[in-house]
């Protein structure tokens, strides 16, 4: 009985390795996190730099990472500045000197700004994933392997 246990893991194990084995190679997988989503390809993550070289060949794809780039490197900048301007208050109160509540409501406010276009950028690197996927033909998602009971016993469930 538990040769036959042992022997239907490792079948199972090796089915596991070849379906993924299917799942076309060129594809960009995300993941989606609290603040934004993470880029594999072949189980390497990618960051925002790298995907315009990907989609490349893809152009509304090349377009629409392009466009979430840039969002994304002004929406950084207007961030710092914001993040810098209620550092160097808080700093300021630290050492004993009276804060400028104008420069600190200036920093809070371009924080706030740049709420909606992390957000765009967000979603057009979502939507140029899909449209680079729909051009190979695959799904943006990865696969998840389940091994356990089921209705009818044990089985082996894969969702996509």
């Amino acid at each position: 009985m538990k040769k036959e246990i042992v022997v239907l893991t490792l079948v199972l194990f090796g089915f596991a390795n070849i379906v993924k084995a299917q799942v076309p190679s060129d594809s960009v997988l995300f993941q989606k996190k609290i603040f934004g989503y993470k880029f594999f390809q072949n189980d390497v993550r990618l960051n925002l730099n790298q995907l315009p070289y990907i989609m490349e060949e893809n152009q509304e794809a090349y377009q629409l990472i392009k466009k979430a780039k840039s969002n994304n490197t002004i929406a950084s900048i207007i961030s710092g500045t914001g993040g810098f301007l209620i550092g160097l208050q808080l700093a300021n109160t630290l050492i004993g000197g009276e804060p400028n509540w104008t420069l600190m409501a200036v920093g809070g406010g371009l924080v706030v700004i740049t709420i909606p276009l992390y957000t765009k950028s967000f979603r057009q690197s979502f939507l140029a994933v899909q449209k680079y996927n729909e051009g190979l033909g695959v799904k943006s998602y990865a696969p998840v392997f389940h091994l356990g009971i089921c209705s009818g016993g044990v089985g082996f469930k894969v969702n996509f």
